[in-house]
Order: structure tokens, then sequence, then C-alpha cells
């Protein structure tokens, strides 16, 4: 991850040097020449971009690093690191759609399963926050137990549902969410009755 986001700041700002044989490897893969983003700590979901462009890039990602004059072997990845970064890339999928669930307009439909149910034009509310932690708790245990994930995503996963622990007793304890899921639950049994 490191490796794959000082090669996204030496091909922006070696840009006379880095820049024209990063784009002409892209070319040459029948890719459209794109910018890997950079990871922006203060930026939401920077990084799961970062790691999107960089497999969809991986053999630019390869040729520009295995061109010796370019001087940037030192960042090439190997197949493991590439292997960890393809995992570390659903995980973090996971996370950037239950944000971009929450942050949508009237117009964004969301992408994870549980959530499609949701009618398009729903803006989310208080009531849908224990639903789509649900589904990231289930879908980050499915990964937890899948032994094909290397140790880092597993230890990744474990201190993830550890944070999502803490947002459901800090839940337990709020009284406006209590009051939020009795309205959606009264809703529910109305429409089975």
């Amino acid at each position: 991850l490191q490796q794959l986001h000082k090669l996204a700041f030496k091909v922006v700002h070696l840009m006379t040097i880095v820049l024209p044989a990063w784009r002409e490897i892209c070319r040459d893969l029948e890719l459209e020449p794109q910018l890997i983003p950079h990871d922006v700590s203060t930026r939401w979901n920077s990084c799961c971009d970062m790691v999107d462009v960089g497999v969809d890039y991986r053999e630019a990602v390869d040729g520009v690093t295995q061109c010796r004059d370019l001087g940037l072997r030192k960042f090439e990845l190997s197949d493991h690191e590439w292997e960890v970064l393809g995992e570390l890339h659903d995980i973090l999928k996971i996370l950037k759609d239950a944000m971009l669930y929450f942050s949508r307009g009237s117009t964004y439909i969301p992408t994870m399963n549980a959530m499609k149910e949701q009618p398009a034009f729903s803006i989310p509310n208080l009531a849908s926050v224990i639903p789509a932690m649900d589904l990231m708790d289930r879908e980050f245990t499915s990964y937890a137990h899948d032994p094909s994930y290397s140790a880092p995503i597993h230890a990744s996963i474990e201190l993830a549902q550890k944070t999502l622990s803490r947002y459901y007793s800090l839940m337990d304890k709020s009284t406006l969410y209590h009051i939020a899921m009795g309205t959606l639950l009264s809703h529910v049994f109305w429409k089975f009755d």
C-alpha cells in the first residue's frame, strides 16, 4: 500500500519524466491513461480509490516500475503484495459502499445487496443505520472466516469489527436511536398486518 502511495505521488510530481512514460504504458496496454489517485488521510475513501485504480492498472504499474531508467524499481510490488492489495480492495469496498449509502442524495442507488432493497429515492435515516451496520458485520464475518485471505487482512477485519462493536454499544445508549427503531419496527409490523 505504501509503495503504491509513493508511486502515485511520483507519477504526478515527476510530470516531465514519469508521467509521459505512465501515459505511454497505459496506451500500449490499451488502458485509458488515468492517474493513480493519491491517498489523502483527510479525504474519505481516497485509499479505496487509490487501491481500486492500482488493482485495475496492475499491468501499467508493473510496467512503469520495471522501467530501469525511471528509477522506480523500489516501488515494484511482488505477487504476494498484489494479492494482499486485492484483498484489501474487497474490504475497503464495503466501507466505501456504506459511506456512499449514508451520504447519498435522493438519486444515489446503493450497491450493497441488502441496501438495494431500499427504494432508490429513499434518503438514509437513523433507523437505517443498524441494518447497514449488520450488513457490514456480515460481510466482514464472511471475509474473516475465509481462509484464502492473508493474516494482515484478517487482522484488519478484526479491527473493523471491534470498531463496529463500539458503534453498536453507543447506539444502545442513545435514546434517539431507540425512538427511531421503535418507529421503524412499528412501520414494519404495520406492513404485515
